[in-house]
Formats: C-alpha cells, structure tokens, sequence
C-alpha cells in the first residue's frame, strides 16, 4: 500500500511579513510631531518602524536606533514627492523590509502591503450587505501601520510623533487613527502613547465636566466668525472684479490716448516734410538774383507767401506739440492714478487676507474646543 503524501501547506501572506518583520511582541511606530522625539529609542524587546523622510530628522538628531521596517505607501515610481534622489537612494538601499503598495525589483527590500488582507480582518466586526461594505476610513498611512501592527500579532503597539491635532490639517485623518488604536485595544492589545499627543485625548469628560452653555456660546461664535468669513471672501472676490476692471478701463484709455499721440505726431511728420520743401523754395527764391526777366517778376510775392506759410506750419507744429504733451500728461496720471488705486485695493486684500487667517484660527480654536468637549 502506497503511502500517502501530505500536500504542502501554502503559506498565507501573514508568515513570511511575521519572519521578516516581526522580532519582538512590542512595536513602536515613530511619525513627524515634536512627540517623536520621546519614543524609546534603543529600548530592547522593541520592533521599530518609520515611515516617509523620518530618517531626515533622525539623522538630524544622531539618532542611531536600528529599525525592523520602513513605510512608504504612497507611488514611489510617480509621485511627484518621491523623487528626490537622496529618498530614491535610500528606499533602493535602506536594507530592512519597505512596505509599499506592491513589490518593485529595483526596490529589494519592498513587500506588498497586505491591503486585502487587512480589510477582510477588519470588516470581520462589521455586519456586510448591499447596502455596507465595512470600514473605509484608512485616510492615513499611520493608520495602514496600526492596523498591520494589528494584523502582525504585536501585543503591545505604541505611537509616537502622531497628534493629528484638531487645529491642524491633519484633523480629518485623527478618527481613522483612534478607530485603529481602539480596534487594537479592544482585542486586548496594550496602547501607548506619549502624554503630550491628542489622539486619546478630549479635554472635559463631556456633561460630567461641560456645559451647553459654553458649548452653545462656542457654536454662536462659530457662527459669527463663519458669516464673517463669508463677508471677507465676498469682499476679497468684489476687490478682485474691481482689480480686474480698473485694469481694463485703464488699458482702454491708455489705448485710446495712445492712438491720438500716434496720430498727432504722424501730423507733425507730415507737415514738416511739407516745410522743408517751402524752406527749400524760399532759399531757392533768395538766391535768385532781383533783375531777372518778368518771369520771376513774382518772386517777391511768392517768397513772402511762402514765408508765411512756413511760420503757420511752424505754429501749427507747436500746437500740435502742445496737445501731444497734453496727452501724455493725462495718460501719465491715468497710469498713476490706476497704480495708486490697485495699492488701495492691494492693501485692503492684503488686510482682509490677515483677517481670513484670523477668523480661521478663530473658527478651528471654538471647533477644537467642541470637539474635545473642552466648553
């Protein structure tokens, strides 16, 4: 009787990440807020990971600590800020495992994030049908480590240089990273982060330490700063139409002015090639000697009448100076008076833009207090 051959047992994705990344039962992720620098560096029994250009700021600082993974999920090959040649250099020759968002050959150490695997071990907690697909909120690449972490076994995750404060543009991604850091300590793993970070943090226990009355004042100065705001906005889009019309109107009378210079000097061009040609006469006639025959018994008369006519043109030819000084008079304080009013309505945008960032700050300050039911 043959024996039977047992089939090989396929490795699951999860294997091979365990061996080439998992070392001990704690990991520490390390981000870009001030709060990095508090992480236990060189603390044994601890599986470090860094993310982005962390290296940057760690070579800074002298920081010698070994890491046992690197992370960049966005594009490496196409995305813009990740080109650099010193980042290329180094996540072509880092040495340690590079979780990306596939394996690249002329990036040795890169492996396949496990995103398939990591959604179906999530959406596990979730009750699925046509109308629910499971959790979707992974707006961070903080968040893609915790749930790796997660996903790796770790028994302890902690998170340092991540606040995600709510005055920052980071804001919207801080809930995808305490659903992650609740999801691990709701499956008994233990949760560490620095004091100083905000992303467990909420100020008041709310009802038991607020109040609606500050709450409600809050949300009135929202309000008022928001309908503010609009009025800024209105008012910088009306300085703009008036930027853009006082350009044209502008331009149209400097065309307009512009095109009568040109025509008043081509007059006095022609008027003196019409004067040369009577100087010329008139010093032909002088030369002519006085007892000529009765042909130029009119030279007397002639040379008189060109004389004349040669100072009408002259004074012609003043006039016409005085007007095209005229004109450029009035285009210079049209040029001048437009420059000063597109200072005026430079400055006042210029001011209006420093009372925008002050109404923002304003509205995110009020914002941040509700949200971490510190009113």
């Amino acid at each position: 009787m043959k024996k039977e051959t047992k089939a090989a047992k396929t490795p699951t994705v999860l294997e091979p990440l365990i061996k080439q990344i998992r070392k001990n039962d704690k990991c520490c992720i390390i981000g870009f807020a001030p709060s990095w620098s508090l992480a236990p560096f060189n603390v044994e029994g601890i599986d470090f990971w860094g993310l982005n250009e962390l290296y940057v700021y760690l070579n800074m600082h002298k920081i010698t600590q070994k890491f046992n993974a690197w992370f960049e999920i966005h594009d490496i090959k196409n995305s813009p800020s990740k080109q650099a040649p010193k980042h290329q250099e180094f996540l072509k020759t880092c040495g340690i495992p590079l979780i990306t968002q596939k394996h690249w050959n002329d990036y040795p150490t890169s492996i396949a994030y496990p995103r398939a695997e990591i959604k179906k071990m999530v959406n596990e907690h979730f009750i699925l049908d046509k109308d629910h697909t499971g959790f979707s909120d992974y707006s961070n690449q903080i968040s893609w480590m915790i749930a790796m972490a997660i996903y790796l076994g770790y028994k302890e995750i902690m998170v340092y240089g991540v606040d995600m404060a709510q005055t920052t543009e980071y804001a919207f991604q801080r809930a995808s990273c305490q659903f992650f850091l609740g999801y691990a300590a709701g499956k008994g793993i233990k949760v560490r982060v620095p004091k100083t970070c905000e992303l467990l943090k909420a100020g008041r226990d709310y009802g038991f330490e607020s109040d609606n009355t500050g709450r409600f004042d809050a949300k009135k100065r929202i309000e008022g700063h928001s309908n503010a705001l609009n009025q800024v906005r209105m008012r910088q889009a009306e300085i703009q139409y008036y930027h853009d019309k006082l350009k044209a109107e502008t331009e149209k009378k400097i065309i307009i002015l512009e095109a009568q210079i040109s025509e008043a000097e081509k007059e006095i061009t022609r008027i003196n090639t019409g004067n040369n040609a009577n100087i010329s006469v008139s010093e032909f006639l002088k030369s002519m000697p006085t007892n000529v025959n009765e042909i130029f018994s009119k030279r007397d008369s002639i040379l008189k009448k060109t004389e004349q006519l040669i100072e009408i043109n002259k004074k012609d030819i003043e006039e016409i100076n005085k007007t095209i000084q005229q004109l450029k008079k009035k285009k210079d304080r049209i040029e001048k008076d437009s420059a000063v009013n597109h200072i005026i309505l430079d400055d006042e945008y210029e001011a209006n833009k420093s009372g925008s960032h002050e109404l923002k700050g304003n509205i995110k300050a009020h914002e941040h207090n509700l949200n971490n039911n510190l009113v």
